[in-house]
Parts: structure tokens; sequence; C-alpha cells
């Protein structure tokens, strides 16, 4: 049962979707206004099973007082479709028709007429390609207020468009896209109000084939076909709210264009150093984060840097943030605070992880071409792991970072790259690990302590990682603090 619901809301949602909007189901007007408009809509939608058995008409009875909708005739390739009452209201008239087989590369043409015109539309029918929600998966949380994002991909040429649909017990959004795109974030201001929710994530292809100018109304009439192909849905429920503070993804999304240390970036997002930001975020674009001492409490979630296509490397540089209480969220695979998947790469320097599992920082198989890749002077603190390799590139530019206190794991460590394998402890002063990095307390003003307290993340006057950096720009080790919070001249024990 709900699941027929769905699909009738599904159904309702795409109908009411097609180019339609300068008719009005609602004859009313202000007293000054234009009069209302007469005749009919009709709208024609074909389907490919399991959804739709053959095709649904909705006529649009414009004119309230005139009752002849039900005395349409329409007919495909010739033969006459047979009407059958589908749903009524005070001023629309719905039908559907009985099933008819849809078969690609098939020539169709649909003739509609109702008492005193008719219109007719020709297409030639498409194999659509099937689409499939590679991100999130089947059962997953999603954290009200934060986006829900979404990554799939098509089995074949992508369609000329795509179309989204996000259900739960007390609403729906459907959102129809370019076909060529393949990913999307329903908003964090959407999410908000799906906290005692489930909610069902459809996707389909289609696309318009066929429209006229015409006159079955006095408004913009339309008669045409939308072919659906395979669709893939998964089921979410809604996990705990965010904290309090700026979604991060939302921070992301807004920044604009800039260029940082040579290179240009689809996202220069500068944070605020006095505010708190919020939850994860999946990165597609070339983005640098510039933390300027942010405080990023990702409430279990991650950031991913994930390339969109193969070929293509992004890059996300961070710098200058705390990163505290990661885990793995809904794009993740290893998780933790920043996880880099195969290809990307980037610039993390200057930043402070604290509480992340079961990585503070994971890097699966790198883009290194170039300056494209440096990981440099970060403090790990009371992390799962400090630090997480991919056991096929043992020379990434790793130095100058202190790893200190793991809990449970290792503070530097190398991985298969296998979901099920553990990392390996690597150590500095060996072939595996630049002599460079630390194993040592950081000699934080205010450690913090369970549960999780905030602490004090700055530098004593004592600690080591005080001016045993590296600059970022010319590799001059040295005069350089390290962590996301410089010394700041007083001792503080």
């Amino acid at each position: 049962m709900r699941r027929a619901a769905r699909l009738s809301a599904m159904l309702a949602a795409l109908l009411a979707w097609l180019p339609l909007s300068g008719c009005s189901d609602d004859p009313s007007s202000p007293p000054d206004g234009p009069a209302p408009p007469t005749g009919y809509q009709v709208r024609v939608w074909l389907g490919t099973p399991p959804t739709l058995f053959g095709c649904e008409a909705r006529i649009v009875r414009l004119n309230p007082a005139d009752s002849s909708a039900a005395s349409a005739e329409i007919t495909v390739n010739g033969t006459a479709i047979p009407l059958r009452p589908s749903s009524s209201g005070p001023d629309t008239a719905c039908f559907a028709l009985a099933a008819f087989a849809y078969v690609p590369q098939t020539g169709y043409v649909v003739a509609v007429a109702l008492p005193d015109s008719s219109d007719t539309c020709r297409f030639t029918a498409v194999a659509l390609p099937a689409a499939t929600l590679d991100s999130p998966e089947n059962g997953d949380e999603f954290t009200p207020g934060q986006p829900i994002e979404l990554l799939w991909s098509y089995r074949g040429d992508p369609p000329d468009s795509v179309y989204l649909l996000a259900e739960t017990d007390f609403s729906s959004t459907w959102v129809p896209l370019p076909g060529e795109d393949t990913t999307h974030a329903f908003p964090g201001t959407l999410t908000a109000g799906w906290e005692e929710s489930d909610v069902y994530l459809t996707l389909g292809v289609g696309r318009i084939l066929g429209s006229f100018s015409g006159a079955l109304a006095t408004a913009d009439s339309y008669v045409g076909a939308r072919v659906r192909g395979s669709q893939d849905e998964c089921v979410l429920s809604a996990g705990e709210p965010l904290p309090p503070g700026v979604p991060l993804s939302e921070a992301i999304a807004a920044a604009p264009e800039g260029e940082a240390r040579g290179h240009l970036f689809a996202h220069l997002v500068v944070l605020d150093g006095e505010l708190t930001y919020t939850g994860g975020a999946t990165i597609h674009d070339d983005t640098c984060i510039q933390g300027n001492g942010a405080r990023i409490d990702l409430a279990g979630e991650s950031i991913v840097v994930a390339p969109p296509a193969q070929g293509i490397h992004t890059r996300c540089d961070i710098d200058h943030c705390l990163l505290l209480n990661g885990g793995i969220g809904p794009t993740a695979t290893y998780g933790g605070a920043l996880e880099y998947k195969e290809a990307s790469c980037g610039w993390v320097v200057n930043n402070t992880f604290y509480g992340n599992y079961p990585h503070g920082l994971y890097m699966n198989e790198m883009h290194t071409a170039g300056d494209a890749l440096k990981v440099i002077n970060n403090i790990f603190y009371g992390n799962g792991w400090g630090l997480v390799r991919n056991e096929n590139q043992p020379d990434l530019y790793i130095r100058h970072n202190d790893s200190f206190r793991s809990m449970g794991g290792g503070n530097y460590g190398e991985h298969t790259g296998c979901t099920s394998c553990a990392p390996v402890a690597i150590f500095p002063d060996g072939a595996a690990l630049h002599a460079s990095n630390r194993i040592e307390d950081p000699g934080f003003v205010q450690n913090p302590s369970p549960p999780k307290l905030p602490g004090d993340f700055h530098l004593r006057s004592d600690s080591p990682c005080i001016g045993t950096g590296e600059d970022p720009l010319t590799g001059t080790a040295g005069g350089v603090d390290k962590g996301a919070f410089p010394y700041q001249g007083a001792a503080t024990l």
C-alpha cells in the first residue's frame, strides 16, 4: 500500500511538472483580474513497466461548467484507447488509458479529440539507459538539517533529462534535472523538516518527446509523451540532528570562485574563526577551505573528497581548522574527519584533528603530479588512528606532522584499501614515513578530556610543535608552528 501511494504521488508530481504552468486548475480570479480560461489541457505520459503499463492521460477542465471531458477520444497509432476514470475534482477530470505496449525505436502518433477541437503529437520511442543511485545506499541515515547528497550513474549514454523524487510521510519534493547531471543535494533547509521521517529517494530517467501549439485551451496546451526508463530507489532514516552551528556543506556551496597558492578553486571557502561549523560534506569540485581557527564539529560525518568521474582529479586544500567528532558519513568509505578518495588531491596544512573515528585523515591512492599533494604541520590527537595512507603510495609528501594518544589504533598507518582490513602501523625515521613526523605530546594549553570536552588547542610555551613546522610554499623547515592554533606568547600550564 505504501509503495502504491508513493507511485501515485510520483505520478501526480510528474504530470504537474510538464510545461503547462501557464494554465491554472483554479478557475477563480480576482474581481478585477482576467477572465478565467475555458477549454481543456491534455497531458499524455507514456511509461514503461513496472511503474505504468502503457499510458496515462490527464484532462484538465478549465471551465467547471463544462462537463464533457469524459467524452474525449484518444488514439495511439490509429487504435482507440479506452478511458477509465482515475480521479476528478471541481475543475479537473483525470482519466487513465488502458494498457498498451511501449516499444523503443517505434514511431507513435497520439491524437486527442474533444467535442470542438483536436490535436496530434508524433514521436519515435527511445530506449533509455538504466539509472543507479550510487550514494547514499539503501538503509543509510541522514542528519536533519544537513543536505542529502546524491551521486548516480547510467548504464548507457546519459538521457536528455533525469528526475529525483524525495518523499516522506508528510511531503514530497520533485526535482527535474538535465541528463548530464550525476549529482544533486537536497538542501539542509529541506531536510530540517524530516526529523521523524524515513525519506524515499527515487531516481528515474526520461525526456519530453512532443509538443504542439493548438486550441485545446485558451491558454497554453500540451500533448506529448514522457518516456520512463528504469528507476532506482533507496530509503534513508533520520539520524540525530546536527548540533548548533553553520552547516559546513552550505558554507562550501555558497562560497565563490577564488585563487589560493597559485590554484583556481570553484569554491574558496573563508571560515569565521569565531564560529562553529557542523556536519560533513562531499566535495566534487576544486575547493579551498581556509579555516582561520574555525571549529568544525562533524557530528559523526566526514569531509569526503570524491572526483565526480574517471579522469578528473578533484582538489581540496584545507588549512587552520579544528576537525573533531568525525565518523563515517553517508558518502564515506573509510571515514574519519577527512577522507580523500582515489585520484583526489590537495594540501592539508596546519589543522588539528581530535576525537575522530576510525581515522583523523585517510588517503586512498592520490593524484600526486606537481604540487598536487602536501600533508604538513598537522596535529592528530586522540583519534582512532591519526593519519592513514594507501600502502601503494609510500612516497607521499607527508612532513612535519605530530600524532599522539591515538585511541585503539595507531598514530600513523598504511592500508590496503580493503573495507574489512585494519591499517598497519608505520613509524617515523624508517623508510615508510619521513623522519620529520613526530609522535609526541603536542603540549596544548588544556587537553580535552572525556566526554570530548573542548579543551584549548593553543600551544603552551614548552610545546614541541612551536617553530618545528614547514613553510608550505617554500618547503623550508623551521619557524612555523604546527596545528590550527599557534603559540600565543604566554605560557599556560
